[in-house]
């Protein structure tokens, strides 16, 4: 009889002992999520407040007295800002996590990098440029859409 209850106990403590360890992984799995949506909010917030003009494009208005900085102190914030943004997620392991959540992960850390491999080619030197091509009809219209703002202008 001794011999039958030994394998029974051996596996309850066995069981509990699992129960636990699986429990105390939840806590660190729940502090990891937590960890990486506050990082989420976070990094969204500081790019409607780097810019504003998407802000008020997403219908938040806070920024509206604010215009986008497209200086090249502006983008080299930004670029360190990602930068930064990307080393705290990459420090958040996504072990554990409900697959969507370890998708939303995988989607950041996608944008970050991309975002730091194109500070090398000067992307804020296209807000200087011309978007589209210059054919002369479109300089002749702008050029007479310019001439009657003017006449508008000094008539009134």
């Amino acid at each position: 009889m001794r011999k039958e209850k030994l394998p029974f106990w051996l596996g309850v403590a066995i069981s509990v002992m699992g129960g636990s360890a699986a429990c105390a992984t939840a806590p660190a799995v729940e502090a990891r999520l937590a960890q990486q949506n506050a990082l989420f909010e976070e990094q969204y917030e500081s790019d409607l407040r780097a810019h504003p003009e998407l802000a008020t494009a997403y219908g938040d208005y806070r920024y509206n007295d604010q215009l986008n900085d497209y200086s090249v102190a502006g983008s080299t914030a930004q670029h360190e800002r990602d930068a930064d943004f990307l080393a705290r997620l990459q420090r958040i392991s996504v072990a554990g996590f409900p697959e969507q959540d370890a998708m939303s992960h995988q989607v950041l850390q996608r944008v970050l990098e991309q975002r730091i491999a194109n500070f090398d080619f000067a992307r804020w030197l296209n807000h200087f440029t011309n978007y589209r091509p210059v054919e002369p009809c479109h300089v002749v219209r702008d050029v007479w859409r310019f001439k009657w703002w003017c006449l508008v202008i000094e008539r009134n």
